[in-house]
């Protein structure tokens, strides 16, 4: 008898051991956890989830966590909690929810449906700052990929605003759509088999816009790859340095023709030259200040 006793006063010590380790492991985490039942009431949260959410612990354990998820969310983090309950475990869901001030806060979830099938471990991670430098990349940097049949697979608001072609009028078009097609031009072929010797490559290509003007970007690829290492596509990042060019054949064929005229041509010269030099200057700065961040 005493021995009974004995074994089950240590179960419910060692048990208790186990919950206080398991809430210092939560309580440690970076990520925001919280347990939610069918509901989404939150039962649970640990310590790093009431920074995200701008709340106390004690008032997160009263609230609903569909009342703290942004309107433009919500049917997503329901839909979530129905497949979740079906596959047993969800992850990368993609939500904004509202902090207690207000403040919109981007974040990546994963729901997993315990033992008891009654609630589920919310894992959370705070998305925001890489959300903002993705919105601003994607309307200030000329960027896009294509997968290694040369098929375009996404491009930023701010290429396609720059070759004047709508996004839907791209993606999953050939490469060759908006690449400039002459015999001194690289080849797409010998352009991937660079990139995948080298690990990126650097240089000028030369693409065409809806109306077919010429455009000359200074360019970074890279490769893209999937979770196994496998290659799965390939970046472009751009820098429009097609006024640079421009005015550098407009200085040579007002160089070449002045070359053959006299005085009466000697202030059209020195104008060219001027006009150049400026803004040879101007383009140089701004080529060298986008260019940068490109190098590793």
């Amino acid at each position: 008898m005493g021995t009974t006793a004995y074994t089950k006063k240590t179960t419910q010590q060692d048990l208790a051991s186990k919950m206080n380790e398991l809430n210092d492991i939560l309580n440690n985490s970076w990520d925001g956890i919280g347990i939610i039942d069918e509901k989404a009431n939150i039962v649970f949260s640990n310590k790093a989830l009431t920074p995200i959410l701008n709340y106390t612990k004690e008032e997160l354990l009263r609230v609903n966590f569909l009342n703290l998820v942004d309107e433009s969310s919500r049917d997503t983090m329901k839909f979530a909690l129905i497949k979740a309950k079906r596959l047993k475990k969800l992850a990368n869901i993609e939500i904004i929810c509202r902090r207690k001030d207000k403040q919109k806060v981007n974040l990546q979830c994963s729901l997993v449906l315990m033992g008891n099938e009654k609630y589920f471990v919310l894992n959370t991670k705070d998305n925001t700052e890489r959300v903002a430098k993705d919105e601003i990349i994607n309307e200030y940097v000329l960027s896009y990929q294509i997968n290694p049949d040369g098929n375009i697979t996404e491009v930023s608001d701010a290429f396609s605003k720059f070759i004047k072609h709508p996004k839907e009028d791209l993606i999953g078009k050939e490469y060759s759509l908006i690449r400039y097609n002459s015999e001194e031009e690289i080849q797409l072929n010998d352009l991937i088999r660079s990139i995948n010797k080298n690990s990126q490559w650097e240089g000028i290509l030369k693409l065409i816009d809806v109306n077919s003007n010429i455009l000359w970007l200074e360019t970074k690829i890279k490769p893209t790859y999937n979770k196994y290492g496998d290659t799965i596509g390939y970046i472009f990042l751009c820098f429009d340095s097609t006024d640079k060019y421009e005015v550098a054949n407009i200085y040579k064929e007002a160089n070449d023709g002045l070359a053959n005229e006299n005085e009466k041509d000697e202030t059209s010269k020195i104008n060219a030259q001027t006009k150049f030099s400026a803004l040879s200057d101007v383009m140089e700065n701004i080529s060298t200040a986008w260019t940068e961040p490109l190098k590793d």
